[in-house]
């Protein structure tokens, strides 16, 4: 492995674990019940990791250009595609499978620096709504 590929995966590890940490504090301010809030947590996250192309692959969504702009909408899909980038060197063959990609819907126009903006954004959005919505000094 290359140290590009080594740094995108932690890149996208760090933003994942990040991103999980803030969407959980949104939630948990939100709802006070702690069920309640585990279960929603627990659906929006399984609902989120499924529209982020880590467990299909991006090729099942890249063909239905409406999946495609309805998982931007997930902070998920933007920090797995930081990852996904950098490992596979901006080739869309690697991460498209060989599909035919004049059929594709391509994520990011496959450019490194646009996932990564918009993962740096979402981190920024997630953390100014997790500081006015959870109760800090609650007691």
């Amino acid at each position: 492995m290359t140290s590009k590929e080594v740094f995108g995966i932690l890149l996208s590890a760090a933003l994942l674990i990040m991103t999980s940490i803030l969407l959980g504090t949104i939630i948990s301010g939100v709802i006070k019940s702690v069920a309640l809030s585990q279960t929603i947590t627990a659906i929006y996250v399984i609902v989120a990791i499924a529209f982020s192309d880590i467990i299909m692959p991006p090729e099942i969504f890249a063909i239905q250009p409406v999946l495609v702009k309805i998982s931007y909408l997930f902070p998920y899909k933007h920090n797995v595609w930081v990852g996904l980038l950098l490992v596979a060197d901006n080739s869309g063959k690697w991460i498209y499978n060989g599909a035919s990609m004049g059929r594709l819907t391509t994520s990011f126009a496959l450019k490194e620096w646009i996932p990564i903006l918009t993962s740096m954004i979402w981190l920024v959005l997630l953390s100014v709504s997790s500081i006015f919505v959870f109760k800090w000094d609650g007691k």
